[in-house]
């Protein structure tokens, strides 16, 4: 049962958190006070469900404002059209296709071809759940926190697509170890706190996202800037190297993960487009762009000491990275951001 002091509520029975690498202490203090304590009560969300406000007759989504600002964030339109109904829809045909292509693969022996080098990258697959599990933190707070309920909607959907991800690389690590002899991931944890590790930048992004105060500037970071610099290079690493080395049941999973990362870009494109209807918001989103994409640049660029252990890497670590920064400049100039991407590089 949950203490209560005072207007402050405190959850109980809180697992041991793992330990950060990135964050200051005061730091660390801040985002567990918000995480856990920023939760609606009972009333608030049993309200909030039926009319969109608080108990106390305010607006619930105007209880957080961003430092961006604009009219009516109720403007924001999602290019998908998604509904509850539909989204979910969505949701259980990328399932569909990650169970029944892994599911043929294991039946026919395919992944006795996967050669040892490229069972040992796998560990790595294993130990980006704790990154998806830390991205679906984010989302929690975007989604109770936005502005408007088009856009918390769509920060619920992005809940649900994390805890999918996490969900299928649990469930995969499973079918692994059952089929592959040897192959177990016990250092999961282990090689997502490793200093110096491929996953290492990857963890600095997330754990940094797990700070945001900001509605707004968690949707620019994890939907708008993550996604072509460092989310989708990493997915196309395992995709396309892991077919190179005899395992097709990965790259089944990561079209997956990459179709639900390119629905977050669709609609973030979107967010920011809207942002971009008030000149006052350009320089604070220069800023937080200053800020995110060294991050993202060096979370791709950390992955590097993995091509190293494979032994048949087919993409360049170099090549990616422009590759990326190309890819990232083309969706900053979809929306009208080109000149202040040129400023923060």
């Amino acid at each position: 049962m949950a203490e209560t002091t005072g207007t402050t509520r405190r959850r109980a029975g809180r697992p041991k958190p793992i330990p950060f690498t990135y964050l200051s202490p005061e730091e660390q203090k801040e985002y567990y006070e918000l995480t856990l304590n920023a939760a609606p009560t009972e009333a608030e969300a049993l309200n909030g469900s039926l009319n969109g406000y608080h108990d106390t007759g305010g607006y619930i989504f105007g209880r957080y404002p961003s430092k961006l600002t604009h009219p009516d964030w109720r403007n924001f339109r999602d290019p998908d059209r998604y509904t509850f109904r539909t989204y979910n829809r969505y949701l259980a045909q990328q399932a569909t296709i990650v169970t029944h292509g892994t599911e043929t693969l294991l039946a026919s022996g395919f992944l006795e071809a996967m050669e040892p080098s490229w069972q040992q990258a796998l560990q790595y697959v294993a130990a980006f759940r704790y990154h998806e599990s830390g991205a679906t933190r984010l989302w929690q707070w975007v989604q109770y926190a936005a502005g408007s309920e088009p856009i918390s909607y769509c920060g619920v959907e992005e809940c649900a697509s994390r805890l999918i991800t996490t969900h299928t690389i649990n469930r995969y690590a499973l079918d692994l170890a059952a089929n592959l002899p040897g192959w177990n991931d016990d250092n999961a944890l282990e090689l997502w706190l490793e200093d110096g590790g491929p996953l290492a930048g990857a963890r600095e992004y997330v754990e940094h996202e797990l700070t945001i105060r900001d509605w707004a500037e968690g949707i620019i970071v994890d939907a708008f800037v993550a996604v072509p610099l460092y989310y989708e290079p990493l997915l196309r690493f395992f995709a396309i190297n892991g077919a190179a080395h005899g395992d097709a049941s990965t790259a089944t999973i990561i079209s997956a993960f990459t179709a639900l990362a390119e629905r977050r870009l669709r609609w973030g494109k979107e967010f920011v487009r809207l942002a971009l209807e008030e000149p006052a918001n350009h320089e604070l989103i220069s800023q937080w762009l200053g800020t995110w994409v060294p991050r993202a640049e060096a979370a791709l660029e950390s992955l590097a000491p993995i091509y190293e252990r494979i032994s048949r890497p087919v993409l360049k670590p170099g090549a990616e990275l422009e590759r990326a920064r190309a890819q990232f400049d083309s969706v900053a100039g979809e929306v009208g951001l080109a000149d202040l991407i040129g400023a923060v590089r």
